[in-house]
C-alpha cells in the first residue's frame, strides 16, 4: 500500500508539469503559426506588382537642349483610365529620397488621360542637375475612387510598417527593395515610384563670340 500511495503522489505531481509543458507546447506552435503567416503575408504584399506602374527605359539627348530627354514606360492595368499631371523628380541624398526647393517637375504634356489596360511610353525632361533620382507619378483613377488593389488586408499591412519605418523600401543606395512601389496620399492620389535613375551631367552647347 505504501508504494502504491507514493506512486500516486507522484503521478498527481506530475500532472501538473505536464499540462505546463503541453501549454508552451501549444504556445510555441501558434506563435511559429503567427510568424510563418505574417513572412507569407510580406512576401506576397512585397511582390505583388500594383496595378499602374513606371518604369524608366533610358535618356536621349539634344545638341540644342540644355537637358536629356528621360523616356519612361507607363502601365496601367486598371480597368478605368487614369488622369495625370506627372509628377516630380525625388533626389537621393544619401539616405533619403527628398523634395523641395529646387525639385524638378515631370511634364508629360500637361494633363492627360491613359486609357485603361494598356502601355504607353512617355517622355520628360530629366533634372539638369546631375545625381539620383527616381520619378514619383501621381495620378488617380476615372472613378475617382481608390483601386481594390490598395485597399486589401495585406497592402494595408504594407502601408502601416512602411509608414512607421518597420519595413524599408529602399536599400542604403537607393534602390527599390521591392519592384512597383507605391504611396497613397490624401485626396485618393496614387503614386507610382520609379527604380534609381543614373542622371548623367549634360554638356553645355559651345558659345559662339561674335567679334
Amino acid at each position: 500500500m505504501g508504494e502504491k500511495q507514493q506512486e500516486q503522489r507522484e503521478a498527481r505531481s506530475l500532472a501538473p508539469k505536464r499540462s505546463i509543458r503541453l501549454i508552451g507546447v501549444s504556445l510555441t506552435a501558434v506563435l511559429v503559426a503567427i510568424l510563418t503567416a505574417l513572412v507569407v503575408l510580406l512576401w506576397s504584399a512585397t511582390h505583388a506588382l500594383p496595378p499602374v506602374r513606371i518604369s524608366y527605359q533610358g535618356s536621349t539627348n539634344e545638341p540644342a537642349a540644355p537637358f536629356a530627354w528621360g523616356l519612361f514606360r507607363l502601365e496601367n492595368d486598371l480597368n478605368e483610365s487614369i488622369h495625370t499631371a506627372g509628377g516630380v523628380f525625388e533626389r537621393w541624398d544619401g539616405q533619403h529620397w527628398l523634395q523641395g526647393a529646387g525639385t524638378y517637375a515631370a511634364n508629360f504634356g500637361g494633363e492627360r488621360e491613359f486609357a485603361k489596360c494598356m502601355a504607353t511610353n512617355v517622355q520628360t525632361a530629366l533634372p539638369r542637375k546631375p545625381g539620383r533620382y527616381r520619378l514619383a507619378f501621381r495620378y488617380w483613377p476615372k472613378s475617382g475612387q481608390t483601386p481594390r488593389f490598395f485597399l486589401s488586408g495585406r497592402n494595408r499591412v504594407l502601408q502601416y510598417l512602411i509608414r512607421k519605418d518597420i519595413l524599408p523600401v529602399t536599400t542604403g543606395s537607393g534602390r527599390p527593395i521591392f519592384p512597383g512601389y507605391y504611396a497613397i496620399e490624401p485626396g485618393k492620389a496614387v503614386v507610382a515610384f520609379s527604380e534609381a535613375i543614373e542622371v548623367p551631367a549634360v554638356a553645355e552647347r559651345e558659345r559662339k563670340v561674335f567679334k
